[in-house]
């Protein structure tokens, strides 16, 4: 099956690059519209895995034995720092449409930078109604 006029909107928190909502409307083959929601249920920052990281890269090799702790609470960073915009978030995922629903868990990754009009974004890392 082949979607068509897809529109894909997202909400943004407050002074931030992180979504509180998701939403995308298609239309099937057949003209019947379909909605997919994504709400978010909880935050993974990538920063904990090396994504963004200035010394432990995700993916680079520091020797087999190489060790290090890093502790930090996400509530506690600057959510428009370069390292800090790079999440995924848990959310639970609906469908509606044609004839059917369905409800699951899923992952919105996000990583956001750069101007976007349509949502208010005009430098590399400013926050939404900044």
């Amino acid at each position: 099956m082949h979607f068509h006029d897809d529109r894909f909107t997202m909400n943004w928190a407050a002074g931030k690059r992180h979504a509180t909502a998701a939403r995308l409307d298609v239309r099937d083959d057949g003209g019947r519209d379909h909605v997919v929601t994504w709400e978010p249920i909880d935050t993974f920052m990538m920063k904990g895995i090396g994504y963004g990281h200035s010394e432990w890269v995700h993916g680079g090799f520091k020797g087999e034995l190489a060790v290090e702790r890093e502790d930090f609470r996400p509530a506690d960073l600057d959510p428009l720092l370069m390292p800090h915009l790079h999440i995924q978030h848990v959310a639970i995922a609906r469908h509606e449409g044609g004839g059917a629903s369905s409800e699951g868990i899923g992952i919105v990754e996000q990583l956001v930078f750069g101007p976007h009009g349509p949502s208010g974004f005009k430098g590399l890392n400013d926050g939404a109604g900044a």
